[in-house]
């Protein structure tokens, strides 16, 4: 960082004066100079409009990756298996992409809300939340936190009981990959996004971003990738995982992860086809997305993915319980004096135009013109 210009003065940016924007300091440079907490996560304004909440990259000039072993060529998973089409590889993540969208704090995020005067929509992003939960996606995982990284570094994944174990053979090497973040255009030219903090607690816990990879291509080319192996240390892998609880810290239970391991996998909604046709232009009909998925075992039924009454009975209670405030607490406005800002969005749960939102029996009042409802509003109708 002591030789990076970027990194030793704040730039002084000159943003046209916009009465519909609030008192905030809210570019992209607002997540590397701040006076947020380290673990906080820091609001800042997208091109879209929208309000992305990213974990705070004060002091990083690299995001990491870890991994318990080297591959010449890293790729998602999406793309392990080289394949004509992959229709049936990310319908599943569609489908849960309606699930989420569902949720009544998914809705309320992705549809406006009015604070001091100002409205403030914040970035869902739902399919960077496949990722979290094992559906495949052209998206490889990187994290600002070294620990994080350190983590799935030196901790192997079982899928079989979707448990990690620690590496204890010395005699294998891992790698630990550091991404250079350009302060300037980073989040627009690279392929890099921010998952960070969502209503999901994953990518949160993960201090999540996100590196989009095109078929064919390798994450080991690209320019601003490097390196370093190492040779596993049984003592430092169990550090590691104490440090996260055998990494039910990084994967703490929702009700996400619990309707999503309960589903009947074989089954996807004739929404979901819908999503699938609006994601790619109405390229293909339906007949033939229909009819890709059958033959690849999976049967199509007539319904909205959703959660179950039982999965939001106990997201009303988590709400009582302090939820929504406690989510709000780890968000940072930089410019917000006296967290007038912050304090606005922790009273959200009282105001009663979003008791749909908060208040179990309203949640089928939800509206569909927010910023993703609004693009698929027959899918979840």
């Amino acid at each position: 960082m002591a030789n990076d210009p970027m990194f030793q003065t704040e730039p002084m940016l000159l943003v046209p004066h916009d009465p519909k924007r609030p008192p905030l300091k809210l570019g992209p440079h607002v997540s590397y100079w701040n006076h947020a907490k380290e673990d906080d996560f820091v609001l800042t304004r997208l091109q879209s409009g929208r309000y992305s909440l990213k974990p705070n990259l004060r002091g990083r000039k690299f995001l990491f990756r870890g991994q318990t072993a080297f591959y010449d060529n890293c790729t998602p998973i999406l793309f392990r298996k080289e394949k004509p089409r992959y229709t049936a590889d990310l319908i599943h993540g569609q489908e849960m992409m309606l699930l989420t969208l569902s949720h009544p704090m998914v809705r309320l995020l992705d549809s406006k809300i009015n604070l001091l005067g100002y409205d403030f929509t914040f970035e869902m992003n739902l399919y960077g939340l496949n990722q979290h939960y094992y559906n495949k996606t052209n998206l490889l995982d990187l994290s600002s936190d070294t620990n994080v990284a350190g983590f799935f570094a030196t901790n192997e994944h079982n899928p079989n009981d979707d448990t990690y174990k620690p590496v204890t053979d010395d005699s294998k090497i891992g790698v630990l990959y550091y991404y250079d973040v350009d302060t300037n255009n980073g989040f627009v030219f690279y392929g890099l996004s921010t998952i960070g903090l969502q209503v999901f607690p994953r990518s949160g816990c993960q201090k999540g971003f996100l590196k989009s990879i095109a078929k064919g291509m390798n994450f080991n080319d690209d320019p601003r990738v490097k390196w370093v192996f190492f040779k596993h240390n049984a003592q430092i892998s169990e550090r590691y995982s104490q440090m996260f609880n055998q990494g039910r810290s990084l994967f703490p239970d929702d009700i996400l992860a619990t309707h999503w391991k309960n589903r009947d996998d074989g089954i996807i909604s004739d929404r979901t086809i819908l999503l699938n046709m609006i994601m790619n232009d109405h390229k293909e009909s339906k007949s033939k997305v229909t009819k890709e998925l059958s033959e690849r075992g999976l049967s199509i039924r007539k319904y909205i993915p959703s959660f179950t009454q039982d999965e939001l009975h106990q997201y009303y209670q988590d709400i009582k319980n302090g939820y929504w405030q406690n989510w709000c607490e780890r968000i940072y406005f930089e410019g917000d004096r006296n967290d007038a800002f912050k304090n606005a969005l922790k009273s959200v749960v009282d105001d009663p135009q979003y008791g749909w939102a908060f208040v179990e029996g309203k949640n089928g009042q939800m509206p569909t013109d927010g910023f993703l409802s609004s693009i698929y509003p027959q899918c979840l109708m």
